[in-house]
């Protein structure tokens, strides 16, 4: 007589291939973020309900003008960061951002001197759009929306814990920037 052989068969269902193929998405997202010097953890909210589109459509403006207000207009620097649209638990969205510290890219000593990149982000975003919030509505303790970044891995996934649930365009693409030079239009 001979060995009869057993064949195991591995399945994998549905519901475990998907989060592997998120849990693999998340994994290179964050490789990608890794090792840009973030300084900074930014969170910012809208005071109404927009939609997705509008929201990358003002989060843009406020990138632009922040950007103009750094380093002017005609600068051909562009401030390094990553922007991250989250869906609020009821409705709408919010921003998160990876930043640098840009005061280090400053070239008038003047200006870096009177420099404070919070005061920046503050007069950007509440001037980016009527649907931007003031930051007191986005952090009732008044620092919390603005972070010096401790642990960089941590923040990052925090950052991309939307591509969790399938939401692999979270991070804006175009809004993107690891290199600090403006994209010519």
């Amino acid at each position: 007589m001979g060995i009869v052989e057993e064949k195991l068969v591995f399945k994998i269902n549905d519901d475990s291939l998907k989060e592997l193929r998120n849990q693999r998405m998340l994994d290179s997202y964050a490789k990608l973020l890794k090792g840009h010097d973030w300084k900074y953890f930014i969170t910012l909210n809208f005071r109404r309900e927009v939609s997705e589109s509008r929201a990358q459509e003002i989060s843009e403006r406020f990138v632009k003008a922040l950007n103009v207000r750094i380093f002017g207009r005609r600068s051909r620097k562009a401030l390094r960061l990553a922007v991250s649209i989250e869906r609020n638990y009821s409705r709408g969205y919010h921003l998160h951002i990876l930043a640098e510290d840009p005061s280090l890219r400053i070239e008038n000593k003047e200006k870096r001197d009177g420099f404070f990149f919070r005061d920046e982000v503050r007069e950007c975003w509440q001037n980016a759009d009527v649907s931007t919030a003031l930051i007191a509505l986005s952090s009732p303790d008044g620092k919390s929306w603005f972070q010096v970044i401790e642990n960089e891995d941590n923040v990052i996934l925090y950052v991309l814990k939307e591509m969790k649930k399938g939401r692999y365009d979270c991070l804006q693409a175009n809004t993107l920037n690891f290199d600090g030079r403006r994209i010519p239009i």
